[in-house]
């Protein structure tokens, strides 16, 4: 009986951590950088997986991030190294796209296909 108590105890601490609140913007970034690496979101992703956040704004709700991949490109290369602008939601940790034009949730990251 006291292994069946302890199997629920360890399912419900699973449960719990799965979709933690987050804290603080750094470990919001973490979780977008790690959905990013598993989502291959950057066209120039290598196996590194060089993914870093900007913040853009916060709220009681979300923290939304400028989503960047680092490369590296010869000396005289333009462009830009944005992969687009996130919401990460504080109490379950849900990704979203963000509409920068007017400030509003877009898609949920959840449900994006892997790319191959």
């Amino acid at each position: 009986m006291h292994r069946g108590k302890s199997a629920i105890f360890v399912l419900m601490m699973f449960a719990c951590t799965a979709n933690a609140a987050i804290k603080s913007e750094t470990e919001a970034c973490t979780v977008l950088t790690d959905a990013a690496k598993k989502k291959h979101l950057s066209a120039m992703e290598d196996p590194e997986g060089k993914y870093y956040c900007w913040l853009y704004s916060t709220s009681k709700k979300y923290f939304v991030f400028q989503l960047h991949y680092h490369f590296d490109v010869p000396r005289d290369w333009v462009g830009s190294d944005l992969v687009g602008y996130y919401a990460v939601r504080k109490n379950d940790a849900a990704i979203f796209e963000w509409n920068l034009g007017d400030d509003s949730l877009g898609n949920n990251l959840n449900k994006f296909k892997v790319k191959k």
